[in-house]
């Protein structure tokens, strides 16, 4: 496939996400079972963005894998799933 195919879909996208006690620190790495799906950006709280790879996440989702920060369970905001698995079609 060449790369002027690839130039329309975006594999990484910005997600907000939410952990049930506090957020990752900036930079931690996110994890799905033993693949890396993004890094952790900034957070407050429980809150925070991730920039996530589209189709890891995806697959992630589709065999229930959950997503780690640092350890740490975290899960997409409302919205943001149905959103991401859009962009994961469009590969």
């Amino acid at each position: 496939m060449s790369r002027v195919e690839d130039r329309g879909t975006a594999r990484n996208r910005i997600v907000p996400v939410e952990f049930e006690a506090h957020a990752a620190e900036d930079g931690t790495v996110v994890m799905a079972g033993d693949k890396i799906v993004g890094t952790m950006g900034s957070s407050a709280g429980r809150l925070g963005l991730a920039m996530l790879r589209v189709d890891r996440v995806a697959d992630a989702i589709a065999a229930g894998v959950p997503l780690l920060a640092g350890g740490i369970p975290m899960t997409l905001r409302k919205g943001a799933v149905a959103d991401l698995l859009k962009g994961a079609d469009a590969k």
